[in-house]
């Protein structure tokens, strides 16, 4: 999981900056670190890389899982 305070906080932002960047409401920026507000994988990753992380996703699969 995702934990957007964290990262956040490594960059030395505020809620209000992070909102500003991301361009959502400062509202939302607590309630998603708070989890009283559900959001996308998709998004997360947008917001991360807007504060300048390079996000990558890792699928690990068995060749009999792919063969079902």
């Amino acid at each position: 999981m995702i934990n957007l305070k964290k990262y956040r906080e490594e960059q030395g932002l505020t809620p209000s900056q992070f909102a500003k960047i991301c361009g959502i409401p400062k509202q939302n920026v607590s309630e998603y670190e708070r989890g009283k507000r559900k959001i996308s994988l998709d998004k997360k990753i947008q917001m991360l890389e807007k504060i300048g992380y390079v996000v990558t996703i890792e699928i690990n699969q068995t060749v009999t899982d792919l063969l079902l």
